[in-house]
């Protein structure tokens, strides 16, 4: 389960963080989308972006909730298997009602903190999702060709040279620093 659950909750991710890139997009570009009466294209795509957040979320919520009705039934089953022996014991005798209702209680407060992991573990299968998108943004490569630095002498093919430039928006503090 927790490969599935690991899954749906990256789709969900990609989903979710692929709908919101779509979104700022087009309302940085609303003017131009105006402009150029594109709405119903910018609708139409707004859509589709938001269909498949749609089901990545649901698919995602889904799966995720699977560890806490387990975790609830097996409770459940514990507290009816106690009640029922607790009630066969009562009635030979061999036990006080007090005392099932003791051992119902422990019973309770055993499967309680499971069922808490339930939940727990889903939100960590949520957030090992998230951290290995990040993880994929942190690790992409720099495409950008890296021009090497020129030799003074070769500054005669440039129409313009900065030679030691300084600047700073205010003079106690500069940004740019001997820049040539």
């Amino acid at each position: 389960i927790k490969g599935k659950v690991t899954q749906a909750n990256k789709i969900s991710a990609a989903a979710t963080g692929a709908l919101s890139g779509q979104l700022q997009e087009s309302l940085s570009n609303f003017k131009v989308i105006v402009a150029f009466n594109r709405r119903q294209y910018f609708e139409e795509k707004l859509q589709a972006f938001n269909e498949e957040n749609f089901q990545g979320n649901r698919a995602s919520a889904f799966i995720n909730s699977v560890y806490k009705p387990l975790y609830d039934s097996s409770g459940n089953v514990a507290k009816t298997l106690v009640l029922i022996y607790g009630i066969y014991l009562i009635a030979n005798g061999n036990i006080t009602i007090g005392i099932l209702i003791a051992f119902l209680s422990y019973t309770q407060k055993f499967y309680d903190p499971l069922q808490i992991l339930g939940t727990i573990i889903g939100n960590i299968q949520n957030a090992l999702a998230s951290w290995a998108r990040i993880k994929d943004i942190l690790a992409m490569e720099n495409d950008l060709v890296v021009i090497p630095n020129q030799a003074k002498d070769s500054s005669k093919d440039h129409l313009m040279q900065f030679d030691h430039v300084r600047f700073g928006y205010v003079p106690e503090k500069v940004i740019i620093h001997d820049a040539s």
